[in-house]
């Protein structure tokens, strides 16, 4: 059926690709209201306000307003309208995170798809590289990401659209493929190079959507790889572009991401000014799932910059949200930042109730595990402070260990590499210092390995902090120093709350069975990273790349699993366990500060 289009729809489709969205909308607005429109016309008007409601974030309104139009065009036979309406109806749901719903209605389209390509396969290329991106989409965003239709389907889509030439779909696609490149697959590098080409065809043909989404891929990448003012710099651009086409609730977003790098900056009075103006925009917008994080957040950065005051007051706001909806996120921000709040207490009572709501987490083994066991051992060194108990060294180690075993999963390098550092300065509290240089060591190679250069310079103070005060740490055995002055000197609590500034960081992402080393891939065993050139293979069968073959040469000389000399023609000097034990006399009136 041919159908010549309107010039009120020519002239919004003009207006789009100008970025005038409001005005597209008006001029949609009116044609709608005219007598004597065919039904295919109609639906044609609801298709492009669909789109521009997904483009402006309204996407509660876009999946409601594709169902009537797909249903509407049903009237008119077969119609690949009918299959773009279904297709936005998919990408809505899915920036609004209903998977289940969007797998259903992905399905139905690529039933329709199938049939219609039957008749017209060149009419239907762009409808199926909509498609496999939306699937790419899909397998990436559930909970058990499926790797392998993941990149198959955003390959595909990239692939057609490169074909059929619409610049606002390539970068799109570009950004897909980038982005589950740098996430999934850790390849930091060559993610860039698609992420930077969706930005340069944005900048190019003045697409607006695009540099939007093309600054928030950035803004992502550059935040992960610990590069946080880079991160800022496309942020704030980001939050520019959505601006302009009226997308409220990418902006709060925006505005939540800055004000988290500010946390991670420790500048707290602007990470507040910037969460503040997030949940404005979120109560305006009638709330997202972003509204009760936000509260979260600024109960947490009110009792950082200590303002118990305040931080009392969004909890309040968090618990009557908790109290009117049945939801098990809104349910776990609130427990949470409860044990927040009772962490900072000075009565023992308070303590306990914080204790028994991180364990009560802990076991509930949520998307958040691993910052809850942060904050659960960050509890354990305030009880180790008051008990001086060094059996509680024991448990924190436990839930350290815990932390890395999680952060191998799930290749979580940046936790990995920081759960190292924690664990070398617990090593620090009974003076073991060759093996807290060794978790040092090892954690340094993470992250230098992973590009993480901030964390890794990090690393090299630590190292050189620990060389200058190795006399102290010396002393505190002759003196038998107390537990409080050798966390005193230690800082692992203030390492731990830096680590928990950096929340999207904590978050487990993948499974056990998402990334599967194969057999012929060689992991160092020190850095976990793939060795692709010089390998020093130890007797026990233990790998390590060059250069943490070379560390360990100059730390011990001896192989972690074996011990056994890597260098022959050097000394060893192997990690000992330290046979004495550090005599600490404990009160009878401190001993049980918490109740087990």
């Amino acid at each position: 059926m041919s159908n010549s289009i309107p010039k009120d729809l020519v002239h919004a489709k003009e207006l789009i690709k100008k970025n005038n969205f409001n005005d597209a909308f008006q001029v949609l607005s009116d044609f709608e209201e005219k007598e004597g429109n065919s039904l295919h016309n109609k639906v044609l008007c609801h298709l492009l306000q669909c789109q521009l409601l997904l483009w402006q974030g309204e996407y509660v309104d876009a999946i409601n307003l594709a169902e009537r139009a797909y249903n509407d065009s049903l009237k008119l036979g077969k119609n690949i309208l009918a299959v773009d309406l279904l297709l936005l109806r998919v990408d809505a749901l899915l920036w609004n995170y209903q998977m289940d719903k969007a797998f259903d209605v992905l399905i139905q389209a690529e039933e329709l798809i199938n049939t219609y390509s039957e008749e017209m396969p060149n009419e239907c290329l762009k409808q199926v590289a909509y498609m496999s991106y939306l699937k790419s989409t899909y397998y990436g965003r559930r909970n058990d990401p499926d790797l392998d239709r993941i990149f198959e389907n955003a390959e595909r889509s990239l692939e057609l659209r490169k074909k059929l030439g619409n610049k606002l779909d390539i970068g799109i696609s570009l950004l897909n493929y980038g982005d589950t490149l740098t996430y999934f697959k850790l390849e930091m590098d060559r993610g860039l190079e698609y992420l930077t080409q969706a930005f340069e065809i944005g900048k190019k043909y003045d697409i607006k959507y695009l540099l939007a989404l093309a600054t928030r891929s950035l803004m992502i990448y550059y935040g992960n790889m610990g590069e946080i003012d880079l991160s800022l710099m496309y942020a704030e651009q980001s939050l520019i572009f959505f601006k302009q086409i009226n997308n409220k609730s990418r902006a709060a977003v925006i505005l939540s991401v800055i004000g988290d790098h500010y946390k991670l900056k420790g500048e707290f009075d602007r990470s507040i000014e910037y969460m503040e103006q997030a949940l404005v925009i979120n109560k305006e917008i009638r709330g997202t799932s972003q509204e009760p994080l936000i509260l979260s957040n600024l109960v947490q950065l009110n009792l950082e910059r200590g303002d118990l005051n305040n931080a009392q007051q969004y909890f309040k706001q968090l618990e009557q949200l908790n109290n009117q909806v049945d939801n098990e996120w809104i349910n776990y921000l609130y427990r949470s930042s409860k044990a927040q709040l009772l962490k900072k207490s000075s009565r023992i009572k308070n303590l306990e109730s914080a204790q028994e709501l991180y364990k009560e987490l802990i076991e509930e083994k949520t998307l958040f595990h691993n910052e809850i066991v942060l904050e659960y051992c960050d509890l354990l060194l305030i009880e180790l402070g008051m008990t001086n108990d060094v059996v509680i060294l024991d448990e924190i180690r436990f839930y350290l260990n815990e932390l890395i075993e999680s952060s191998e999963r799930s290749n979580s390098f940046w936790l990995l590499a920081n759960s190292y550092l924690i664990q070398g300065k617990v090593s620090l509290i009974k003076s073991d210092l060759k093996k807290a240089r060794r978790f040092l060591i090892q954690g340094q190679k993470i992250a230098e390995r992973q590009g993480y250069q901030k964390l890794a310079i990090e690393f090299t103070k630590e190292y050189e902090d620990l060389n200058a005060q190795e006399h102290l740490w010396e002393n505190f055995n002759i003196t038998n120093a107390s537990i409080s002055e050798r966390l005193s000197l230690a800082k692992i609590s203030e390492h731990i709350k830096q680590t928990l500034r950096n929340r999207t960081k904590l978050t487990t992402q993948i499974t056990d069975e998402d990334f599967t080393i194969h057999k012929e891939r060689k992991i160092c065993l020190v850095c976990r990273g793939e060795i692709k050139g010089y390998m020093y293979v130890c007797e026990c069968n233990a790998n390590y790349c060059e250069s943490c073959a070379q560390a360990l040469t100059n730390l011990e000389n001896v192989c972690c699993v074996c011990n056994a000399p890597m260098d022959q023609s050097k000394p060893i000097k192997p990690y000992k366990v330290d046979e004495k034990e550090i005599d600490l006399k404990i009160s009878n009136n401190d001993s049980k500060a918490f109740k087990k």
